[in-house]
């Protein structure tokens, strides 16, 4: 008997180990038709644009370029962004697979640091109106499932998905 990736995601597992070969394969991003690298170039694009619209300013600084791709990062990411794998055309929220490969594809995307990255998601769940008691507060209250799908997009950067 078979169990997918999505079915251990929302059985609160998050022991996937992916490919060590590849450390960009994964079974429900393949599920879910989404490409971990064109995630990655659309972020990265994102997060280049918003550190030159902050460095257009007279008062261009390190702090205002941080700032602005963290910016251009949330524009990516954002409901409705080109990284919201649930939102996209083909794509559902009430799909298990659409929703954790896009958590998946947030933590591979997500260039600040997995602390950040994991309270930020569950800050927006929240600031959305759908705060999760079962989630804690270093996640944001995030869904735990949602923070276990991050979890192991972080664990495939770490291992190099992110080039």
């Amino acid at each position: 008997h078979s169990v997918s990736i999505a079915q251990t995601i929302h059985n609160g597992a998050s022991n996937f180990q992916p490919d060590p070969n590849n450390p960009c394969a994964n079974a429900t991003l393949s599920a879910a038709g989404v490409n971990p690298q064109q995630q990655i170039a659309t972020a990265q694009g994102f997060i280049a644009a918003g550190k030159i619209g902050a460095n257009a300013s007279p008062y261009a600084n390190p702090i205002l370029s941080f700032f602005g791709g963290m910016y251009g990062y949330y524009n990516a990411v954002k409901t409705g962004g080109p990284n919201d794998i649930k939102n996209l055309p083909g794509h559902s929220g009430r799909n298990p697979i659409d929703v954790d490969a896009g958590n998946i594809s947030f933590g591979i995307t997500c260039p600040y640091g997995a602390g950040f990255c994991q309270f930020a998601a569950g800050l927006a769940q929240t600031l959305g109106g759908h705060p999760n008691p079962n989630g804690t507060l270093a996640t944001g209250f995030d869904t735990p499932s949602d923070n276990a799908g991050i979890r192991i997009g972080q664990a495939m950067r770490a291992a190099g998905c992110h080039e």
